[in-house]
This record gives structure tokens, sequence and C-alpha cells, in this order.
């Protein structure tokens, strides 16, 4: 089975992998002194400059189309830096003019870099992040249930800060077909189980935190429930932990996806080639 330490490093690759495809988501260790301290939203560059980036407002109408004011496509990506981890959106009605939603960082905690994963829920209103200083990958504890979590509103550029310390791994947090998130603490190795637990993310209230024995990925919220990763299978969780088999497969599933019918789609590794399924239903509830 994939351990989590094998990809505590694919979780820093995975981020900037998000952020381009967006440009073209226990016991807790303690907290350290103070809080979340973000900012609104702000006109700039991604790259921090502040020049406005976007289209030119004299080729709007040519490369973005006679409605462009009206439409409510955005676009997101991130970056990280010593002052925080910063969300960063661009609408169409602005001419795709990059802003920053938020920017995310825990007073008191000095680092040469912050790091970070997002999913954006459905209505791509709401982003959930999981953030830490770069060094948190570098301690097993840390990266298992170490992550500062929050929502970020990416239109008003509100954050709310969730009281839960969630896994630096490349899957989490993840967003759903609507506008929950699911969210894990790794804990297989010192702790011998994983926690898994939904935020509705309207409100920012967590869920029932549900332990399971052993190792479980990519947790994913569906209407049928939590579906995981497991060994060979992917699985539904009761609220008590138990694991429920809903579809086999060759090796661990990664890439789990809600689908907007109730379904999953996943990838299924086999050697040095991967798999593309979709499982229609989730049998057993829903």
């Amino acid at each position: 089975m994939i351990s989590l330490r094998q990809v505590r490093w694919v979780s820093v690759l995975t981020t900037v992998i998000l952020a381009a495809s967006a440009t073209a988501a226990a016991a807790d260790p303690p907290d350290p002194p103070g809080g979340g301290a973000t900012t609104g939203p702000s006109t700039g560059r991604p790259d921090g400059g502040d020049k406005p980036s976007g289209v030119r407002p004299d080729q709007r109408q040519r490369l973005l189309g006679k409605d462009w004011q009206r439409s409510e496509d955005r676009m997101w990506t991130t970056m990280g830096d010593a002052t925080g981890f910063h969300v960063l959106v661009a609408e169409a009605r602005t001419g795709y003019t990059w802003r920053t939603a938020a920017s995310l960082s825990i007073q008191g905690v000095e680092t040469d870099q912050w790091i970070g994963n997002v999913c954006v829920t459905a209505s791509g209103r709401r982003a959930v992040v999981v953030y830490a200083p770069r060094t948190y990958t570098n301690r097993s504890d840390l990266f298992d249930r170490g992550g500062f979590t929050a929502v970020v509103d990416l239109v008003s550029g509100a954050v709310t800060d969730l009281p839960v310390r969630t896994t630096l791994a490349y899957f989490n947090p993840a967003c759903g077909a609507g506008e929950t998130a699911v969210l894990t603490q790794g804990g297989d190795g010192d702790l011998g189980r994983t926690r898994v637990m939904t935020v509705a993310t309207e409100t920012g209230a967590l869920g029932r935190r549900i332990e399971v024995p052993g190792q479980l990925t990519s947790a994913i919220p569906t209407s049928a429930g939590i579906v995981a990763a497991d060994s060979g299978a992917l699985v539904r969780l009761d609220d008590d932990g138990t694991r429920h088999v809903v579809a086999p497969a060759t090796g661990v599933p990664f890439h789990l996806t809600a689908a907007s019918g109730g379904g999953v789609v996943f990838l299924d590794r086999t050697g040095d080639q991967s798999t593309v399924r979709r499982l229609a239903r989730i049998p057993g509830r829903g």
C-alpha cells in the first residue's frame, strides 16, 4: 500500500499543478500562539507585482465574447511566500484581472515559505484551504495533522478559520459536487488510524469525526456519504468507521472526484498505466 510518507513532496508539486491548471483541493499537535492573519481582496498580479494583470480592455470584446461582462466564470490559483499562502482569483467580468482573495498565515509563526492545498466547491464561490510552513513536511506528525485549515469566500474575501488541523497530503482537502468538503487527519504511522470529517463550507460547521483503523486516502464527500481509497478498493464509510467496498481496484485508487449524478470518478493504476474508472452509483446508501 502506498504510504503517506511517499507523497509528502508530492503535496508541494500538486499545489503547483493545480495552480497551473486553474490559470490556462486523530490527535492534533499543539497550536502555536496567535491566530490566522488574513487580508481581504486586493488587485494585483499573481507574481506579486504592482501592475494589474488581465485581458486588456480594448481586447475583451474580441477575446472574451460579447457577454463577458455578465459571465460568472472565475479562475483561481495559489502562491506562497514568506508572508503567507495567497489565494488569488480572476473573474471574467473584470477581464480576468487577478486579485488576492485572501492571504493566510499564523501570527507568531515564521517561515521562508507557506505552502498548501486548495479545493473549490461546486458553486465556485468557496475555497477550502490547508496551509502551513513548508518545514512542516519534515515532521511526520505535522505533515499528517498539522496543517491549518480555513474556508475562504472567493467573492468577499471573508475567511473562516476551522478549529482543526489536517494533513498536508496532496488529496486534502477534497470538495464534492455541492458545498460540502472532506478533511483528513493522517495517523496510521503513529496512532494506527485515520480520521476524516466533513465541513459545511457555508457555515464552517464540522461534521462528526470518523475514525478508521489503518490508512485511508483521498476521502471525498458524496450523496451516499464519505468515499475513500483503500488498498485494492474504493470504500464507503459509515459514521462508526465501518468500511464497505463499493468498487474493487488493482491498486490504491487516487484522484477521486465526486460526479454530479452521485457517482465517483477515479484513477486506478496497474504498473505504469492508469485507467480512468467511473462508478455510476454508490451501492448501499443514497
